[in-house]
């Protein structure tokens, strides 16, 4: 991997991991095109890139974090909705090692749900622990190649009647602990597979996915009324539909 090379992908994962387009299947079809060999080698690099995106949202979210962490409550909110991650991680194996995952499919099941999300009544919100269990859920089934992970959690937000803004910030708050722990544990997990790269490859991973994750947060955040989601929506469904074309003709 040379360093151009890097900053595409950084830029790449910084901008779409918020968005709720999948992360993990731009940077495949981004890999695709640049004729990268066993991407799953490239294990430490994404990690990185990664850590670039939890921390712009760390950055941008500062007050908010110091607030959960204040309140015992939030705490315990953000802790239910995290749970199934644990079951679903275990259950889904299958599907994220098999390495026959239908990654078109998985961007047009993103779509679908992100569509259908939109329409749902809001209702006032009470933040109940059910609700947090079924975002956390929601979450848990983006640990399936190609299912976006804010996709999941905004539509599961908004599926139980939340309004747009909270559904999008808790996705948000709710993706930084996600994506430090899935970090560390696919670390530990495939660590064996992975090769080192140097240094300032590593560097550029970072700063690129951490300016572009940070810009990645605004844009969404301009999406405050669900009719704007259903573009991204219809978009993953593009999308999924090019993987399709990708892999009849590839």
């Amino acid at each position: 991997m040379n360093i151009l090379e890097a900053m595409l992908l950084g830029c790449i994962q910084g901008l779409t991991e918020f968005l709720p387009v999948s992360s993990s299947t731009h940077l495949h079809i981004a890999k695709w095109f640049l004729g990268v060999e066993h991407p799953e080698r490239y294990l430490f690099f994404d990690l990185i890139c990664h850590l670039g995106t939890a921390f712009a949202a760390i950055l941008f979210f500062y007050k908010e974090i110091v607030e959960i962490i204040n309140s015992p409550k939030m705490i315990l909110q953000f802790f239910i909705a995290l749970l199934p991650l644990i079951p679903c991680y275990f259950l889904l194996k299958p599907l994220r090692e098999g390495g026959h995952h239908p990654l078109w499919l998985s961007l047009m099941f993103t779509g679908i749900i992100l569509f259908i999300s939109t329409w749902m009544k809001e209702k006032p919100f009470k933040g109940k622990y059910r609700d947090m269990l079924f975002i956390g859920f929601m979450q848990g089934m983006a640990l399936i190649p190609g299912i976006s992970r804010s996709g999941s959690t905004i539509s599961g937000a908004l599926f139980r009647g939340w309004e747009v803004q909270k559904a999008i910030r808790f996705s948000f708050l709710l993706a930084i602990p996600a994506i430090l722990g899935g970090g560390i544990v696919e670390v530990f997990a495939k660590n064996k597979l992975a090769i080192a790269l140097p240094i300032h490859i590593y560097i550029t991973g970072f700063l690129l996915s951490f300016l572009t994750g940070f810009l990645g947060i605004k844009m969404l955040s301009l999406f405050l009324d669900k009719k704007r989601l259903r573009p991204l929506a219809f978009y993953c469904m593009g999308v999924g539909l090019f993987v399709l074309a990708l892999k009849i003709h590839g």
